[in-house]
């Protein structure tokens, strides 16, 4: 949820606000928003239904595994592309620069993007276990 007010501002601030602020989306990363909201929808739908029924199937295991996956895709991809992050004509703190912050920001979508890949393999090898389990298979590991 906290994703998806980070990249629409607009729902929880008011226009005035929006135009003094010093730094705006890059045009590169404007173009992802639906695609991003879009896969974070996506995660948050599943991630209710795993609160209200707490326990895994392999379909399940499956989507989540793929939708980390391409969140690992999605987010190394912006991690490495172009800036993220432009000037709007209003000063930074002194002690900040554009490129700094451009920086900052893609080693943190880097870093997000490498726990998904975490993410992706645990739940790939719970797949592969829970159709051990389902198969009668116990050497399976």
């Amino acid at each position: 949820m906290f994703l998806l007010l980070l990249l629409w501002p607009s729902l929880w601030m008011d226009q005035a606000t929006l135009e003094s602020l010093p730094i705006e989306m890059t045009a590169f990363l404007q173009a992802q928003i639906f695609a991003l909201a879009a896969l974070f929808m996506v995660g948050l739908i599943l991630n209710v239904r795993c609160v209200l029924r707490p326990f895994w199937t392999r379909t399940t295991l499956l989507i989540n595994a793929s939708l980390s996956g391409l969140t690992t895709v999605i987010m190394i991809y912006l991690g490495t592309g172009a800036d993220l992050l432009s000037a709007t004509g209003h000063t930074l703190p002194a002690q900040l620069t554009l490129d700094a912050l451009n920086r900052r920001v893609s080693h943190s979508v880097i870093v997000v993007g490498l726990f998904t890949v975490y993410e992706t393999f645990r739940d790939l090898w719970r797949w592969r276990k829970l159709g051990a389990v389902s198969s009668g298979d116990p050497t399976r590991d």
